[in-house]
């Protein structure tokens, strides 16, 4: 998901990404962050999110290339003594490249928080992107929906429409 994230950013401002470095964030945001600027709203979001993008990338990187200093360790339910439930947890090791060593951490609370921040990093994006490529647009901006309009059957919160000075 993160690969596609940065796919779609390519799409609008040119990231060299390939085959062999589609997943080295750091040398996208560096290229974003030279060719926008660090004042740009987008550079700032990933700046700010970086951390959990690399986290979330050496995860992955741990289960696919699992090794000394890049190890994740998963423990699925189980029943304690005294027939208590345990929740699944996890622990990693991913101090080969970050210096990070945590665990054991409830997986589900962790999954539920790193997949919250890809939906809502994604959206940003999505959002930002929009909002650069139409500020120079004559008539047509981004518009967010108030939250009494939305409707619960599909609860679109952004429209592109006529600006404001446009209306008559």
């Amino acid at each position: 998901m993160l690969i596609d994230t940065f796919k779609f950013l390519s799409l609008f401002y040119a990231i060299p990404i390939n085959d062999r470095n589609e997943s080295h964030f750091n040398k996208h945001v560096e290229f974003l962050n030279e060719s926008l600027g660090a004042d740009n709203e987008i550079v700032k979001l990933l700046a700010q999110d970086f951390d959990w993008i690399r986290l979330l990338s050496e995860c992955r990187n741990a289960i696919e290339h699992s090794g000394e200093g890049q190890r994740i360790e998963v423990e699925n339910f189980s029943i304690k003594p005294g027939n208590r439930f345990s929740l699944p947890v996890w622990t990693y090791d991913l101090t080969k490249k970050l210096k990070v060593k945590k665990g054991p951490h409830d997986l589900l609370n962790d999954l539920d928080v790193l997949c919250s921040n890809m939906m809502h990093l994604i959206e940003d994006l999505i959002v930002l992107v929009v909002m650069d490529k139409l500020k120079s647009h004559p008539i047509l901006a981004l518009y967010k929906i108030d939250e009494q309009a939305l409707k619960s059957e599909c609860p679109v919160r952004y429209d592109v429409t006529l600006k404001n000075n446009m209306v008559s």
